[in-house]
Protein backbone atom coordinates (compact mmCIF):
# COMPACT_ATOMS: atom_id res chain seq x y z
CA UNK A 1 0.00 0.00 0.00
CA UNK A 2 1.33 3.18 -1.47
CA UNK A 3 -1.09 5.34 0.43
CA UNK A 4 1.74 5.54 3.63
CA UNK A 5 4.67 5.95 1.85
CA UNK A 6 6.48 9.18 2.59
CA UNK A 7 7.66 10.45 -0.87
CA UNK A 8 7.04 14.28 -1.64
CA UNK A 9 5.96 14.99 -4.85
CA UNK A 10 8.21 17.31 -7.04
CA UNK A 11 6.96 21.09 -6.98
CA UNK A 12 5.05 22.92 -9.67
CA UNK A 13 6.24 25.74 -11.39
CA UNK A 14 4.17 28.13 -9.41
CA UNK A 15 5.42 27.18 -6.07
CA UNK A 16 7.74 30.25 -4.47
CA UNK A 17 9.02 28.00 -1.70
CA UNK A 18 12.54 27.75 -1.23
CA UNK A 19 14.30 24.52 -1.51
CA UNK A 20 16.72 23.02 1.37
CA UNK A 21 14.60 21.39 4.35
CA UNK A 22 15.00 18.07 5.46
CA UNK A 23 13.78 16.89 8.53
CA UNK A 24 15.06 15.33 11.78
CA UNK A 25 13.18 12.39 13.12
CA UNK A 26 15.70 12.28 16.40
CA UNK A 27 19.24 13.10 17.66
CA UNK A 28 20.89 10.17 19.65
CA UNK A 29 24.35 9.43 21.88
CA UNK A 30 23.93 6.02 21.18
CA UNK A 31 24.23 4.80 17.07
CA UNK A 32 22.21 1.98 17.77
CA UNK A 33 18.80 3.98 18.66
CA UNK A 34 19.62 6.36 15.65
CA UNK A 35 19.50 2.75 13.71
CA UNK A 36 16.48 1.95 14.97
CA UNK A 37 14.79 5.45 14.05
CA UNK A 38 15.94 5.06 10.74
CA UNK A 39 14.34 1.69 10.06
CA UNK A 40 11.31 2.95 11.64
CA UNK A 41 10.78 5.47 8.81
CA UNK A 42 12.08 3.37 5.95
CA UNK A 43 9.21 1.02 6.98
CA UNK A 44 6.91 3.79 5.85
CA UNK A 45 9.38 4.26 2.71
CA UNK A 46 10.96 7.17 3.79
CA UNK A 47 14.51 7.60 2.92
CA UNK A 48 17.50 9.10 4.81
CA UNK A 49 20.34 9.07 6.79
CA UNK A 50 22.39 9.23 9.92
CA UNK A 51 24.58 12.11 10.61
CA UNK A 52 27.39 12.07 13.21
CA UNK A 53 27.59 15.43 14.87
CA UNK A 54 29.87 16.64 17.52
CA UNK A 55 28.36 19.79 19.77
CA UNK A 56 30.74 20.37 22.71
CA UNK A 57 32.39 17.14 22.94
CA UNK A 58 29.48 15.13 23.04
CA UNK A 59 28.88 13.09 19.83
CA UNK A 60 25.00 12.83 18.52
CA UNK A 61 23.77 10.55 15.84
CA UNK A 62 21.27 12.88 13.77
CA UNK A 63 18.39 10.96 12.19
CA UNK A 64 17.32 13.18 8.66
CA UNK A 65 14.98 12.42 5.94
CA UNK A 66 14.04 14.21 2.71
CA UNK A 67 16.03 16.10 0.54
CA UNK A 68 16.45 19.04 -0.78
CA UNK A 69 12.15 19.74 0.53
CA UNK A 70 10.19 22.74 0.09
CA UNK A 71 8.27 24.33 2.87
CA UNK A 72 5.07 22.69 1.54
CA UNK A 73 6.49 19.25 1.41
CA UNK A 74 8.36 19.07 4.42
CA UNK A 75 4.60 19.75 6.08
CA UNK A 76 3.53 17.27 4.17
CA UNK A 77 5.77 14.75 5.11
CA UNK A 78 5.88 15.77 8.63
CA UNK A 79 1.76 15.02 8.99
CA UNK A 80 2.74 11.76 7.01
CA UNK A 81 5.00 11.14 9.90
CA UNK A 82 3.10 12.01 13.01
CA UNK A 83 -0.21 9.68 11.54
CA UNK A 84 2.41 6.62 11.59
CA UNK A 85 3.72 7.69 15.13
CA UNK A 86 7.10 9.15 14.18
CA UNK A 87 7.60 13.22 15.06
CA UNK A 88 10.20 15.17 13.32
CA UNK A 89 11.02 18.82 13.03
CA UNK A 90 12.52 20.87 10.25
CA UNK A 91 16.40 20.57 9.60
CA UNK A 92 18.53 22.81 7.56
CA UNK A 93 22.29 22.21 7.41
CA UNK A 94 22.71 25.26 9.87
CA UNK A 95 21.00 23.38 12.82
Amino acid sequence: DTANQVNPSTTSASSTDSRGLRIQIGSFTMLENAQYALRDAEKIGARGEIIKKDIRGTVYYRVIIGQNLTEDEAQKMLATLADEGISGILYTEEN
